[in-house]
């Protein structure tokens, strides 16, 4: 018995852009079709269809943006800076790369953008994850302890769940503030 998988789609620009086809056939597990220069700024419509001796099945289409369905590249963490009123805060600032990264700034202003910061105090061996909204190149994060040093990466996808994570950003270190309530007032005498 012999069983084909066949990938075939279009993909449009606009609504009023012609359609391009693609396809690919294999009888392995996985088929990678050429579409030529296209962009992640494209709708794209992917049916499958399992051809086997008894017949062919297929798939109902499924339509999406391309950035859907792409891993964004990295960005560049660029510093992580304490906050003097605010020591469990660390204003985090990074960059990406414009054509390589297919995100508008608006689009990250509007949230479309899902992050995660990694983040770990010096001499900790685990770091943790945790999601953090991001509608800009900086972003203020208020998850820490007081004057410790921290190691910090960030990673982003896009709109949700359906998107794959990027790989993390190169890591920074930046230290919280001292908290000021936990510091001696100067005008009073301490001890005996």
């Amino acid at each position: 018995m012999s069983v084909f998988l066949s990938l075939s789609g279009v993909q449009s620009s606009s609504p009023n852009s012609s359609l391009k086809t693609f396809t690919c056939t294999t009888s392995g597990l996985s088929c990678t079709a050429g579409i030529g220069r296209s962009t992640v700024r494209i709708d794209f419509c992917i049916s499958i269809i399992l051809h086997g001796v008894s017949g062919n099945v297929s798939s109902a289409p499924r339509c999406q943006l391309g950035r859907k369905e792409v891993i964004l590249p990295p960005v560049v963490l660029n510093s992580v800076q304490q906050v003097s009123d605010s020591p469990e805060c660390l204003n985090v600032s990074w960059s990406r790369v414009l054509h390589l990264f297919p995100v508008a700034e608006t689009e990250i202003k509007n949230g479309h953008l899902n992050s995660q910061i990694e983040f770990a105090a010096k001499g900790q061996v685990n770091a943790q994850v945790r999601n953090v909204t991001v509608s800009g190149l900086c972003i203020l994060v208020c998850l820490f302890r007081p004057d410790t040093l921290y190691t910090i990466r960030l990673r982003h996808r896009y709109q949700g769940p359906a998107s794959p994570w990027s790989q993390w950003s190169n890591a920074v270190q930046g230290r919280t503030a001292e908290d000021a309530k936990a510091l001696p007032n100067p005008g009073h005498a301490t001890g005996p």
